[in-house]
């Protein structure tokens, strides 16, 4: 996700911050127009971005 996107979302004054990250045992396949995590062969990554979560309010707004 872009990070403007995420702040606006998350409805944050503040510039959010992301850092590099990497997802051991998955991969990615699309579903529809939207990209899906699954299950992968031993040793497939997925590198994208991550973003520590503050309160169990941004979760939701995350999660829904």
């Amino acid at each position: 996700m872009r990070p403007d996107i995420l702040k606006g979302v998350l409805g944050l004054e503040a510039d959010v911050i992301l850092r590099d990250a990497k997802v051991y045992g998955y991969e990615l396949t699309n579903w529809g127009q939207y990209k899906a995590l699954f299950d992968g062969e031993t040793g497939s990554t997925v590198t994208g971005c991550a973003y520590l979560v503050q309160s169990v309010e941004e979760e939701y707004k995350l999660a829904y």
